[in-house]
């Protein structure tokens, strides 16, 4: 009986031996994947950051926790990341940012891209100006959200008043007529614009030269021995200074100067009728000083000289007598 007893104890003991499973699991700590969130970004100005996460999890798809993490870019120049995993765009261009845990070769990354999108644009110069028939080439900057500038940024041009001023797609700028225009330029979301003032161009006649018409200038000026014949009516009409040294004739055409500031006449001015025709008025008109030194003016119609009410006779030389021919000062 006591070798029976022997065989049950044994049998007993046995089982308590054996592993049934249901005793706690060894803790793996062993990084099999790591994860980077967002799992894109894309900048549209630089200078501009984001910050990234990493996480860590095991072959069972466990968060690991107090995982250190390197962080690294691809492309420096496009974007750069920082210790703790902020990202800062530099230049347009795609780059892959990456965290690694530390202690193993197991990572995650991300694709990072940096599109600058425009969102002002300067115009320049502003508050230009350009003459009548000639040009004036305007610039346009593109910039970002953050002030950026935008490399490679195409613009729209136009003008407010196309009568005035034209642009074309350059930004080169034609004078039309005179006055206040605004030329605008578009790239994307952004739009800028600059005031341009058309001017009326000067006018130097330094050859013998016919005129007729209206003649629309800014400064006007004939040289001294210098001829214009009047073939018809004429009109002057200077916003600036008018200095006439040389001669305007022309017989039996009505002749007008208008200067906004001074007119100066130092030679002659000679629209006399011949015998039998109907005079043709003169008039000479000055907004500031009127000035005739050693002048001769001659008319077989009515003479106007004209200038701003303020100024005296003291501002003014002494004018000789008026003959039956002109006035000689």
């Amino acid at each position: 009986s006591s070798v029976r007893l022997l065989g049950m104890l044994v049998i007993l003991w046995l089982p308590s031996c054996g592993d049934d499973g249901s005793g706690p699991e060894p803790n793996d700590d062993t990084v099999a994947s790591v994860s980077v969130s967002p799992n894109s970004h894309q900048f549209d100005q630089l200078g501009a950051t984001v910050q990234l996460a990493a996480e860590a999890r095991n072959a069972a798809g466990d968060l690991l926790t107090g995982i250190a993490f390197t962080w690294s870019s691809s492309d420096l120049a496009v974007a750069t990341v920082s210790v703790g995993g902020l990202v800062e765009s530099v230049a347009n261009g795609l780059t892959i940012v990456t965290a690694r845990a530390s202690g193993s070769a197991v990572s995650g990354s991300i694709q990072v891209t940096v599109q600058q999108t425009v969102s002002t644009v300067i115009v320049a110069p502003q508050d230009g100006s350009v003459e009548v028939g000639q040009t004036l080439q305007m610039t346009a900057t593109a910039l970002d959200q953050g002030g950026a500038e935008v490399p490679g940024a195409s613009f729209l041009w136009s003008s407010s008043d196309p009568t005035l001023a034209t642009v074309d797609q350059a930004g080169l700028v034609t004078g039309v007529a005179t006055g206040p225009v605004t030329i605008m330029a578009t790239s994307g979301a952004g739009t800028g614009s600059a005031p341009v003032t058309v001017l009326r161009q000067d006018l130097e006649i330094t050859e013998d030269t016919n005129l007729q018409g209206t003649v629309e200038v800014d400064e006007f000026r004939i040289g001294a021995g210098v001829t214009v014949t009047i073939t018809d009516d004429l009109t002057v009409d200077a916003t600036g200074y008018v200095e006439i040294l040389g001669s305007m004739v022309g017989s039996c055409h009505d002749l007008t100067i208008q200067g906004d500031t001074a007119v100066t006449l130092k030679g002659t001015l000679d629209n006399g009728c011949d015998a039998g025709e109907a005079g043709a008025d003169l008039t000479l008109q000055a907004d500031g000083e009127l000035t005739l030194e050693d002048a001769l003016v001659v008319s077989s119609g009515e003479v106007f000289f004209n200038n701003d009410p303020t100024l005296t006779e003291a501002d003014f030389p002494e004018p000789g007598p008026l003959g039956a021919s002109g006035w000689g000062g």
